[in-house]
């Protein structure tokens, strides 16, 4: 970290930043109407958000164009509150809705813009971090680069 320019804080330093959640990844076919009938579900099951997600990156709603023609694959992530988490699941499981990774996270609550050299230094610090052995999640509060939502 030090060599990133960073430096280690106190267990729970930045606890304030996140929030816990539930999410549930679905990818699926069938163009606007599948994502809008299993978009459906997921709210009345009890889910708080559903976001479409092109490749690991999320896009403002879920019913952007990538799924407007009929047949068109997507992915949606399915937010919930942690204790929901199961509840939500099973619902959209009884609808035939089988998620492809379910997990508690920390999910930013204020997402910020990095760009240019500075990117590319923590870029390459969480690159590090995650090749470590007892490293098992890097969560970070960053928004997908500019550059690299617009090749997604």
């Amino acid at each position: 970290l030090k060599a990133a320019g960073g430096a280690m804080g106190t267990s729970g330093c930045a606890s304030w930043a996140f929030s816990r959640k539930g999410l549930l990844s679905f990818e699926g076919s069938g163009g606007r109407a599948a994502m809008e009938a299993l978009v459906e579900v997921a709210i009345d099951a009890g889910a708080d958000d559903v976001l479409e997600r092109r490749d690991e990156h999320l896009l403002d709603t879920a019913t952007a164009e990538t799924a407007e023609a009929d047949g068109a694959s997507f992915k949606l992530d399915v937010w919930t509150q942690p204790d929901e988490l199961a509840l939500v699941k099973s619902k959209l499981v009884e609808a035939a809705y089988e998620p492809v990774d379910e997990r508690l996270v920390f999910k930013a609550n204020q997402p910020v813009a990095l760009g240019g050299e500075k990117r590319d230094i923590v870029d390459a610090a969480f690159n590090d971090l995650r090749d470590l052995e007892d490293v098992e999640d890097v969560w970070h509060n960053l928004l997908p680069d500019e550059d690299e939502s617009e090749e997604a």
